[in-house]
């Protein structure tokens, strides 16, 4: 497994100093492939000059667009279905730790207004909690 980290205001300092730097270029390319610096650079830089080409086919290709947009599409809907999940755990937790109390106070005959007020659970989640024992 590797982790690679691009630090683009980093890659444009170094190609600031040294133009000729080719991974600075790419990250360049990376960052912007339409800025103006990217014409000169693809002048003297095969690949990225290749790579900006495919690029430019690939937009064109309404197939392909969709592929990529379906992709993108695809992964944040997974992102959010984890998210949402990690939502309602966390309230399902909630919950249950709310219910567990409400079962200590109810067990120390505790009124079942307090028992409401201090958890935050509804009278009648409370009566069905109470009706268990």
């Amino acid at each position: 497994m590797e982790i690679v980290i691009l630090e683009i205001p980093k890659a444009k300092r170094i190609y600031k100093k040294n133009k000729q730097n080719r991974l600075s270029q790419w990250m360049m390319f990376l960052d912007d492939p339409n800025n103006g610096e990217m014409s000169r650079i693809m002048k003297s830089n095969k690949e990225i000059r290749e790579a900006n080409e495919e690029l430019g086919k690939m937009s064109k290709d309404e197939r392909l667009r969709r592929i990529a947009e379906l992709r993108e599409k695809g992964r944040r809907d997974y992102e959010a279905a984890i998210d949402f999940a990690e939502e309602k755990g966390i309230d399902t937790g909630k919950k249950e730790k709310s219910m567990e109390i409400a079962k200590k106070m109810i067990t120390e005959g505790l009124e079942l207004d307090f028992i409401e007020k201090m958890t935050g659970l509804d009278k009648e989640t409370i009566q069905k909690v109470k009706e268990e024992f």
